[in-house]
């Protein structure tokens, strides 16, 4: 109790009591307090000085101290006048002058007893041990950053009262205060960083009290080898060699791009420059194209109107042959821009190619038998089915065996084989191929020159000696045309010399699985007959020879004959000359109308109305194309043939000028037989329609093979007329103003399509009802004439006999007898 507020105050836990059972208190003359317990006596040494009483220390006393013994008696407790104090006990009592009562403290050393790494102990002669002196001894350990954790194990040197022994430690440079571990005795470290420590442990006095006096023990961790001062003087001689390699390599770096940037504008340049001189190149040779039209078609005219005269003959041809073989150049190159512009495209049909080769180089036996060669054909069977463009398989051939011509000599050998082979893929794939191999015995081809022979422009030496011509594109197209079908070709050669002939041997390669992947440059066509080889007998006239291959003898006089009655021809040409030659070629046997452009000739046809129309492609104001678009869209035109001419020869325009509705497409340099053929040709389909719609009863405009434009048109006025049948007085205007056509325009409509005039037209849809009437059978002559609106008997017997050859009387017995 506090004196001086008269509070009861708490000033112990209890654990501080040296036992747990308080027999008797005693307050001494100094304010402290005596307690005996069951197991010793306990003094508190209180401070007054404050508002609240605070406990100094506790100091505990037992039977080792001079006690009785240390289990007392209950209230068994005295203090006297002189302030002696008296405990009783057991075994007796005590008596004392608290005051003469001191207290021993006793301080125990701290010696560190044992050393662990990674929970081994570690002694000083074992290897790598940081102990160099015994634990008991050692006052510093360096430790490898690889030597934890580590454990030390200490003892505090108490020999009177062990029990009451507690500890303290403290880790400088990782902790900051004092830590109690009790009687814990080891400490363990799992990781610590490098770096310099020391470790501090002390311990409590017999009385529980703590001195300043520790046991201390440096500990230095070095450093792992990656956080060594030579590590870091690498990383740092590392860091700057990456530095440097990136200085130098940016460095570099910018001068490559600029290198490759310098590289690219020439290229670039050099490429626009190329591209310009092909475009320019290309342009030309389109153009050169109108020119030899005006040199080859007039030289077919003049051959054909030459007859017998041989010497004529001789020199004319010698001009046609030259300019032949100029056409056959400029194709060439043309083709090879398409390849080289990726617009080549395949026309692929299914045939034999065994029979097609064979075919093919029949015009060259032609050439072999006049110039004393051996030429063979060896074929392994008759019969090798295979998917390949026609047109770039005789380009193929013909530019095999024509190097293989030019390549030999007097008595010299040429053999083309065909054979099926088949060999593994790069996938490791047993593929079937058509093998075709060139082989003759002239001077062969130099080593140095095979890598080159297929390079554009590339001639051997010994042609440029022996004077061959050769334009040096051939072998390349050749092979960007085997490529095409997605095949190879390969040569192997000897050279000859004095001792033996030489021997070259050119062989292809062409699938016969139809593995073609890209629809842009494919196009599958239907497969077509094709007997003999035009394009390989026309490129032989261009060789120096004689030879004759059997054609048709008609002339082109009688060719461009077409009766008594001349139809109307419209030609739109801008080329003044090609317009003139054109209009000559056919002035004698047509009712020739020119034009100078499309703009011009639309104008012209619309007024005209012509039976048929040659058109040149390219032309200002209005293009051909766009002109054949609006004469097949409009229903007074729609009907009228159309044959382009054209200097553009790629299959993409050919395709473009039929879509638009083109008839014919014909390219420059074209034959002037060839385009009378065509044009006396689809005058006479459409006479034959005529005719076809002239003599059937019923009419189906389905059956014509008319534009949907023109077939449309006549449904439509066929359809009016059986409305109106039984109309007598339905007229050509009716007829006209319900289809939106002028009187004229219909007349010339009509009369194009079915060779009848507009009243003729009614006339006879009206008949052919009736003749179908009289085909059932339900009706009278009288009858049927009421119905399809002819009221004069007369009128009508007489046109149905021009129609039909007899009167309906006998038409009617014909049908039922």
């Amino acid at each position: 109790i506090n004196k001086k507020n008269y509070n009861l105050q708490k000033i112990a836990n209890g654990n501080e009591l040296v036992g747990n059972i308080i027999y008797s208190i005693e307050q001494d003359n100094n304010s402290d307090i005596w307690v005996s317990t069951n197991r010793g006596l306990s003094k508190f040494h209180l401070n007054y000085n404050t508002d609240s009483i605070a406990l100094v220390r506790v100091d505990n006393y037992k039977k080792k101290d001079g006690l009785q013994g240390n289990q007392y008696s209950y209230r068994s407790s005295f203090k006297d006048k002189s302030g002696k104090l008296y405990f009783g006990g057991i075994h007796g009592y005590n008596t004392f002058y608290p005051d003469q009562i001191t207290k021993t403290l006793i301080t125990p050393p701290i010696v560190f007893t044992n050393f662990e790494i990674n929970y081994k102990e570690v002694s000083v002669d074992q290897k790598d041990s940081p102990l160099k002196v015994d634990i008991t001894q050692t006052t510093e350990i360096d430790l490898k950053y690889s030597q934890q954790p580590f454990s030390l194990t200490y003892a505090g040197l108490n020999y009177i009262n062990p029990e009451n022994t507690f500890y303290s430690y403290k880790l400088v440079g990782v902790d900051d205060d004092w830590i109690k571990s009790g009687k814990q005795r080891t400490l363990t470290y799992i990781q610590l960083k490098e770096g310099n420590y020391e470790l501090r442990v002390k311990a409590s006095d017999n009385n529980n009290e703590w001195s300043d006096n520790y046991a201390k023990l440096s500990i230095r961790i070095l450093p792992p080898y990656w956080r060594t001062w030579w590590a870091y003087l690498g990383y740092l001689l590392l860091t700057l060699i990456i530095i440097g390699g990136i200085l130098m390599y940016t460095n570099n770096w910018f001068h490559l791009k600029n290198r490759l940037t310098l590289e690219k504008l020439s290229k670039e340049k050099e490429h626009e420059l190329h591209e310009k001189k092909i475009r320019f190149f290309t342009d030309v040779s389109h153009e050169l194209r109108t020119p030899l039209t005006l040199i080859i078609s007039p030289l077919e005219k003049l051959i054909s109107d030459s007859g017998n005269n041989l010497r004529f003959n001789k020199d004319i041809k010698a001009i046609e042959r030259n300019s032949k073989k100029m056409l056959l150049l400029i194709n060439q190159l043309l083709d090879l821009r398409k390849f080289e512009k990726g617009h080549a495209k395949l026309e692929i049909s299914k045939g034999n190619i065994a029979r097609f080769i064979k075919e093919t180089t029949l015009p060259f036996r032609e050439l072999a038998l006049e110039k004393g060669y051996d030429f063979k054909f060896k074929s392994s069977t008759t019969k090798i089915p295979l998917w390949f463009d026609r047109a770039k398989m005789e380009i193929i051939i013909y530019n095999l065996l024509s190097n293989a011509f030019k390549a030999i000599i007097s008595d010299g050998k040429i053999e083309i084989r065909i054979s099926e082979f088949e060999k593994n893929d790069k996938k490791g794939r047993l593929n079937s191929y058509v093998k075709i191999e060139v082989e003759d015995n002239g001077k062969g081809i130099p080593k140095k020159s095979i890598d080159n022979i297929f390079d554009r422009f590339y001639q051997l030496k010994e042609n440029k000696k022996r004077n061959i011509d050769s334009s040096g594109i051939g072998l390349e197209l050749t092979k960007r045309m085997i490529k095409l079908h997605n095949g190879e070709i390969s040569v192997k050669s000897i050279e000859a010399s004095k001792n033996q002939l030489g021997k070259t041997v050119f062989t292809v390669l062409i699938p016969i699985k139809k593995n073609y992947t890209s629809d842009d440059q494919v196009i599958v066509k239907n497969e077509t007959s094709k007997k003999g080889s035009l394009y390989t007998t026309e490129l032989l006239k261009t060789e120096n020879c004689d030879f004759r291959i059997e054609t048709e003898n008609n002339t082109l006089d009688e060719i461009l004959d077409f009766g008594t009655e001349k139809p109307v021809l419209m030609i739109i040409e801008d080329n003044n000359e090609v317009r003139e030659f054109v209009s000559d070629l056919f002035k004698s046997n047509y009712k020739v109308r020119t034009a100078i452009n499309g703009r011009d000739g639309w104008n012209k046809i619309v007024k005209i109305i012509p039976d048929i129309i040659i058109s040149d492609v390219m032309m200002p104001e209005m293009d051909g194309l766009e002109l054949c678009r609006i004469i097949k869209s409009d229903k007074r035109t729609c009907h009228i043939p159309i044959i382009l001419l054209t200097a553009r020869t790629s299959i993409t325009f050919k395709y473009e000028g039929m879509e638009t509705g083109a008839d014919d497409y014909i390219s420059k340099p074209f034959s002037a037989k060839y385009l009378a053929m065509r044009v006396k040709g689809l005058l006479q389909q459409r006479k034959l329609m005529q005719d076809h719609f002239f003599r059937n009863s019923v009419i189906q405009p389905k059956e014509l093979g008319l534009t949907s434009v023109d077939e449309t048109l006549l449904k439509k006025a066929i359809q009016y007329i059986e409305i109106n049948l039984d109309n007598p007085q339905l007229s050509v205007e009716n007829l006209s103003s319900h289809l939106g056509l002028s009187r004229v325009h219909l007349y010339r409509k009509l009369k194009s399509i079915t060779n009848i005039s507009a009243i003729e037209f009614i006339r006879n849809v009206r008949l052919k009802k009736a003749a179908q009437l009289f085909e059932i059978g339900n009706h009278s002559i009288k009858e049927v004439r009421y119905i399809v609106g002819i009221s004069d008997a007369t009128n009508f017997r007489n046109s149905f006999k021009k129609l039909y050859g007899v009167n309906p009387s006998d038409f009617i017995k014909q049908q039922w007898s």
